[in-house]
């Protein structure tokens, strides 16, 4: 028994002996290779070109930031590039596809605009009249305003609940529907060209152009949210939402200083206004059109509301 086991124990040993040359030779025949991480890609920044002919940087070729390569990102949260034609710097900036209600050429809340040089001022309006926010010679944007008198109160609270586009010879509209129960995964806005009802899908980046290309809508996010560009004229950036609580609490007590009465149109398309300047008959060419310099406008609103900014 004995020797069993010294035969058993050297046998044992041999093996492990045996089985430690093959691994040293396999080693030893096959090289370590080092593999090197592979380069970040770098992402493909679009370049612009501005269009306008009134624009200090007509046929500029401008490069989007590398922080927001793509004017359509695929992830509807990322920033997109914008490129301003009518800024001095003539450059490409970074911002949210969705409206910004502090930003120059808001009207969001009571509404609250906020003018191009950043002044804040409340247009209060009345429930269920419209009113002109923009008139030129080739652009009239008017509103219609709905709201509620809560008691004590001697005027209305007031929201933006549809917007009317009067460009050349042709018309759009958009409206928020009225809903008892908001839901941000069902569509409240509803649009119109030239007197037919439009139907975008739903989702992101889903679009429509006329079939003359004098106008785009697209949607930024999957329901109630677009980007209305009128090409050399207008980019107006919508949203819809809920009036909350807060919108209609009671504010504090402010100067009011009239002039509505300027701005009343009798309809979301008229050009009736006392101070209304529509008239595209009058205008010959894009060169000899008076245009303003619109830039663009962003709008945000509350359940049954729109809101802008520029």
């Amino acid at each position: 028994m004995k020797m069993l086991g010294v035969k058993t124990l050297f046998l044992i040993l041999l093996l492990h002996t045996m089985l430690a040359s093959l691994v040293t030779e396999a080693a030893s025949g096959n090289k370590v290779k080092r593999v090197k991480p592979p380069k970040p890609v770098k992402p493909v920044q679009e370049i612009l070109t501005c269009k306008g002919r009134k624009s200090k940087c007509f046929k500029k070729r401008i490069t989007c930031p590398i922080e927001c390569p793509k004017v359509k990102p695929k992830n509807p949260k990322d920033k997109a590039c914008f490129l301003d034609c009518y800024s001095p710097k003539c450059e490409a900036v970074c911002k949210s596809r969705k409206p910004n209600c502090n930003g120059p050429g808001a009207a969001c809340y009571d509404p609250r605009f906020i003018g191009g040089d950043g002044i804040v001022f409340y247009f209060h309006g009345r429930s269920n009249d419209h009113f002109s926010l923009i008139s030129d010679s080739n652009l009239q944007i008017n509103a219609r305003f709905i709201g509620l008198r809560p008691e004590g109160r001697t005027r209305d609270y007031t929201w933006i609940q549809a917007l009317g586009l009067k460009f050349g010879h042709h018309d759009f509209t958009l409206e928020a529907t009225r809903t008892e129960k908001w839901d941000d995964n069902v569509d409240h806005l509803k649009l119109s060209h030239d007197g037919m009802e439009l139907i975008i899908p739903e989702g992101d980046s889903s679009e429509w152009n006329s079939t003359k290309g004098d106008i785009q809508v697209e949607r930024t996010s999957t329901t109630n949210s677009l980007t209305i560009t009128i090409p050399n004229l207008a980019e107006i950036f919508v949203n819809v939402i809920p009036v909350s609580e807060e919108d209609t609490k009671p504010g504090v007590a402010m100067p009011v200083i009239g002039g509505d009465d300027k701005y009343k149109t009798s309809s979301l398309l008229a050009t009736d206004c006392a101070l209304c300047m529509f008239s595209p008959d009058n205008i010959k060419d894009e060169d000899d059109s008076l245009m303003m310099e619109y830039g663009m406008l962003e709008c945000q609103g509350g359940g049954d509301g729109i809101a802008c900014k520029k």
